[in-house]
């Protein structure tokens, strides 16, 4: 992604300056040609990378300051995301067919990420309890080619730490952000989704499907 944002909208801007030639009022101009031609999210992302560089400068005495001064200017302000209701991840899993129906259910209630679920194994599913166990991730490299490594629901009672643990984000330094979470809350947070899910579907009318429930292990 910094390759992408670099060749795109980095080096066209500022490629072919001197460092002592990146004033803020360059800054300025750059980012508000920048703003005109691609989303805010994308402006936000190229512009924390500039600064990164610049701080760089900075801090090796290439330059005295660094010209990104722009307050906000790296902020991103997504818009919020509708969630997608029981039948409609139901109804994508149809569509999706018997391969890969179940990947469907893993990234709606797991959550697991599409990496997490290209390193998935037999082993990684656990028959008593019932549950498919992450403890590794296959993220793709612009090649297409896959590398193995580590990894990386409030509705049903969670609390941020719980939802923590499910999605493996489990270092100390995040672990200091979040409540606490016993070992057993993962398992309760899989039982409240699977109802909240089952009661759902009775509401609309349609049969209970069978659907695992997902506890994760970082």
């Amino acid at each position: 992604m910094y390759r992408r944002l670099l060749r795109i909208h980095v080096l066209p801007g500022f490629g072919d300056r001197d460092l002592d030639e990146i004033t803020p009022q360059a800054v300025r101009t750059w980012r508000a040609a920048r703003l005109a031609a691609t989303g805010s999210t994308t402006v936000a992302k190229s512009y924390r990378l500039l600064k990164a560089i610049m701080e760089t400068a900075t801090d090796d005495e290439l330059i005295r300051r660094n010209p990104c001064r722009i307050k906000g200017a790296g902020s991103e302000q997504a818009t919020e995301r509708s969630t997608a209701t029981v039948a409609q991840v139901d109804g994508l899993a149809e569509a999706m067919g018997p391969r890969w129906r179940l990947m469907v259910y893993f990234c709606a209630y797991g959550p697991m990420r599409p990496e997490e679920q290209a390193a998935l194994r037999r082993t990684s599913v656990a028959l008593d309890p019932l549950a498919v166990r992450i403890t590794e991730a296959a993220p793709e490299l612009n090649t297409g080619r896959r590398v193995e490594g580590d990894t990386l629901s409030t509705q049903s009672g969670a609390t941020l730490k719980d939802t923590m643990v499910r999605a493996g984000q489990s270092s100390e330094k995040a672990a200091m952000i979040y409540q606490h979470s016993d070992d057993d809350r993962p398992q309760g947070v899989a039982d409240g989704i699977h109802e909240r899910v089952r009661a759902a579907r009775e509401k609309a009318g349609g049969q209970p499907k069978a659907m695992p429930q997902l506890a994760r292990e970082a």
